[in-house]
């Protein structure tokens, strides 16, 4: 998954190139955009994204499971080598082996371990912190050389399914709802459609008992006189239990 680099307009062609050179040492594919000149396209080729998932210790699926974990829908996951890569969940296939969340991820890592370089100050640029990332230290140096590096999206048909993923996942439980988020966004934002999902099940049931509380509970008695004020309070205390477990 392609990542963009737009490039503030005052940045100065040597400046530019010296940033383009970076990130073409660090192994990195660059092309500018067809529309816009301060636009620049980084892309990591698939050895360098196997070579960057090794260096990260990122888990991958196996392709021969154990037929007990294939019964439970579990994949049996492996610290990935890119030297065994053929021992790994579709290692056949280069194009779809990463999520798009992964190529992201990934790509971001290789771009902020390219070391900061003095050069910035040399071409004019006052660098805030010598010790962040080069992306970064371009983002922040004064007058800054970009404005801003965000990974960019598929097309317009992907990601329109993506959003109708999100939809179905607001209201009806769907695991392959949830795999197209995490497999596009990450984990941590299928974690909280999953959560909000769950979330809302949870109250479900204190709203519906609450409203059958309030039905019958006699209008005219006192939260003492009550006598479903402790029932309900029982319900409360053993939902909440239920809800944190």
């Amino acid at each position: 998954m392609a990542h963009f680099l737009h490039f503030c307009r005052e940045s100065t062609d040597a400046t530019r190139a010296f940033v383009r050179d970076e990130i073409v040492k660090a192994g990195l594919e660059v092309r500018e955009d067809e529309h816009d000149r301060d636009v620049l396209i980084v892309e990591a080729s698939f050895e360098l994204l196997t070579l960057e998932a090794e260096v990260l210790r990122l888990e991958r699926p196996l392709a021969n499971a154990d037929e007990n974990v294939l019964q439970h829908k579990v994949p049996l996951m492996a610290q990935f080598k890119a030297s065994e890569l053929e021992k790994f969940d579709g290692g056949d296939n280069p194009d779809n082996f990463f999520s798009p969340a992964d190529q992201t991820r990934l790509t971001w890592s290789i771009l902020r371990r390219i070391s900061p370089s003095l050069s910035l100050e040399i071409l004019g640029h006052k660098v805030r912190n010598t010790d962040d990332p080069f992306i970064v230290a371009c983002e922040h140096a004064e007058p800054p050389v970009l404005i801003c590096a965000r990974p960019l999206h598929k097309s317009k048909e992907f990601r329109q399914d993506i959003e109708r993923s999100i939809m179905v996942r607001s209201f009806v439980a769907s695991r392959e709802a949830v795999n197209k988020i995490r497999n596009y966004f990450g984990e941590e934002v299928a974690l909280y459609f999953v959560w909000m999902d769950f979330f809302g099940k949870m109250l479900l049931f204190p709203a519906l008992f609450g409203i059958a509380y309030y039905t019958l509970r006699p209008s005219d008695a006192s939260v003492v006189e009550d006598p479903f004020m402790p029932i309900f309070s029982a319900f409360m205390a053993l939902w909440s239990i239920l809800y944190l477990v």
